[in-house]
């Protein structure tokens, strides 16, 4: 397994440490967010969901921390990992990409620029990873990379736009990594491939920085 996203996060960390303040406006509460995929939404795969939803307060403030933890398993099933990492990867895609034409702020727009290339290479290794030739887990179709919840996330999020788009984008990417953060260390402590380990083993330090960059952002607002 290759490396490669976590030198692309060493490109993120140099270049955005500096991201200044975002506009200082009241802004509402963000709605809590969506669970993503169960075991009993997926053909064939009756294992527990790899980290549970959210509780709505886990998601609020500044530095908040999320006090529901993994669920202790013995196994993590690999199709639940894969289709809710394929679906946290694509909504970090999807969102970062609407910061081209609808970002406030040009250095959000270079962190978004980055996000996505971070992102779009993890998902690329994910897809390698689970679709190996001793280890072929399975991996979505190009229509469904995205649970429904997470469709509803970036299409809220396309209606923003300037100093509203910043803020929601950047909340966005606190709650992202904030769940794949758990979701991933969970995995690479008790998946069931240890292919699909390695790259979530690897991709916990890309996930934890940018998880920092974001709540530094978040912070400053």
């Amino acid at each position: 397994m290759t490396r490669q996203f976590l030198l692309v996060a060493g490109l993120v960390g140099a270049g955005l440490a500096a991201l200044p303040a975002l506009a200082q406006e009241p802004d509402p509460a963000p709605a809590p967010f969506p669970p993503a995929a169960t075991a009993d939404e997926i053909p064939g795969e009756d294992r527990t969901l790899v980290t549970p939803p959210m509780a709505p307060d886990a998601i609020q403030g500044p530095g908040a921390r999320n006090p529901v933890a993994p669920q202790p398993l013995a196994e993590v099933g690999s199709a639940v990992f894969v289709t809710n990492a394929t679906s946290f990867l694509t909504l970090a895609i999807g969102a970062s990409r609407l910061a081209d034409t609808q970002a406030g702020s040009e250095r959000i727009t270079a962190l978004a620029r980055e996000m996505a290339s971070v992102h779009l290479d993890a998902r690329e290794a994910l897809q390698r990873a689970a679709t190996t030739d001793r280890y072929d887990v399975g991996f979505p179709p190009s229509d469904e990379l995205m649970v429904q919840g997470h469709e509803q996330l970036l299409l809220d999020l396309s209606a923003q736009a300037g100093a509203d788009f910043d803020r929601r984008y950047v909340d966005m990417l606190v709650q992202i990594h904030r769940q794949m953060d758990e979701m991933f260390a969970t995995y690479a402590d008790a998946g069931d491939d240890p292919q699909i380990q390695v790259f979530a083993e690897e991709m916990l330090p890309v996930i934890r920085r940018h998880l920092q960059l974001a709540l530094e952002i978040e912070g400053a607002g």
